[in-house]
């Protein structure tokens, strides 16, 4: 028969063992600098999948003055190692977007991340399909062909 004490200790080993991963979820972020057709751009994300295993979170991107925001709620997500593959649809912008589905991957090179980082994206086509095309997209980890520059920042993920 085990004493109090042991009974204790073995409960403390089991919450000390099954604490990091309930903990860590599995998560992308950053704030980063980054060229696109000319422009320079900010953009700042932070995404991550829930304990129920689903999405959660946002990526935003404007222009250098701030004037033209686009923010993009997230409903996919799918992270592997050190690149996140997400999708969602646009809810605020200045541009007439709102409404459109957008696809994004990002890898996390290490620091500094303007060096080593990389970011793709992609509006999907307006159509019905949209959703299905953008989830589709996170599924198979597809790479947009669009790769922006980042000047500067850095970017996190960790599964």
């Amino acid at each position: 028969m085990k004493t109090k004490k042991q009974i204790l200790a073995l409960i403390a080993l089991v919450l000390i063992v099954s604490m990091p991963a309930v903990l860590q979820a599995a998560k992308a972020e950053g704030s980063i600098k980054v060229a696109d057709a000319g422009a320079a751009l900010q953009a700042k994300f932070k995404m991550l999948i829930t304990d129920q295993g689903s999405a959660n979170g946002f990526f935003q991107y404007s222009t250098a003055n701030g004037k033209e925001q686009v923010r993009i709620t997230i409903s996919y997500l799918k992270i592997d190692g050190k690149y996140a593959w997400f999708a969602g649809e646009c809810t605020a912008d200045g541009i007439g977007n709102i409404g459109n589905w957008f696809f994004g991957v990002v890898h996390d090179g290490g620091t500094p991340g303007r060096l080593v980082d990389q970011i793709w994206w992609e509006w999907i086509p307006d159509s019905q399909q949209a959703e299905a095309e953008a989830k589709s997209k996170v599924e198979n980890l597809e790479i947009p062909s669009d790769n922006k520059k980042i000047q500067a920042g850095d970017i996190e993920v960790s599964s």
